[in-house]
């Protein structure tokens, strides 16, 4: 039986050694060429994931450092502007959306109170591998755009606040 291959190291001046394939796809998942490419504004060859910023090697240009803090705005914006083209239906504990890709297929978004959940790849993406405690794909956002919101906090703030006041009213007796 053939040894599994070690996990790829990267290069010398880099920061990330011994990734495995998955910890590798994640990262590329927010920090991609694509990215970079709407970041900078210009082709890009490639790009290298370093500590404290990502090396873009734009085309006929000089390789330049570019802030993670970049990269992971154009993450929430693009999926905002992806956002303005679904398709929402509402349902009793939540909303459809109809998938980009397959018209016969729906996301799930449901409203559990503190937060909002979809059923989508991304959303779950965000959560089970970034680890990031209040994900939102471009579902959430088109959730959030229908109900007068500009981001996930401020629908949270609001939502908090009437969780509040529930809470408040049921704590108050009725006769006095």
């Amino acid at each position: 039986m053939k040894a599994p291959n070690p996990p790829e190291e990267k290069r010398e001046g880099g920061e990330f050694v011994n990734l495995s394939i998955n910890q590798k796809n994640t990262m590329f998942y927010l920090f991609n060429r694509k990215a970079a490419e709407r970041i900078l504004g210009c082709e890009v060859l490639k790009i290298e994931v370093w500590s404290i910023a990502i090396l873009v090697f734009p085309k006929g240009k000089r390789p330049k450092f570019v802030s993670k803090k970049l990269f992971k705005r154009d993450f929430v914006e693009v999926r905002k502007t992806r956002a303005q083209t679904v398709e929402l239906s509402k349902l009793p504990r939540g909303w459809a959306a109809k998938s980009s890709r397959d018209p016969n297929q729906h996301h799930y978004i449901t409203d559990q109170g503190d937060r909002l959940e979809c059923s989508c790849k991304d959303w779950r993406l965000q959560r089970d591998e970034f680890k990031i405690s209040q994900p939102c794909c471009k579902h959430q956002y088109a959730v959030l755009f229908s109900l007068g919101f500009a981001d996930y906090q401020q629908w949270k703030i609001k939502r908090l606040a009437e969780l509040d006041a529930l809470a408040e009213e049921r704590r108050t007796p009725l006769c006095r």
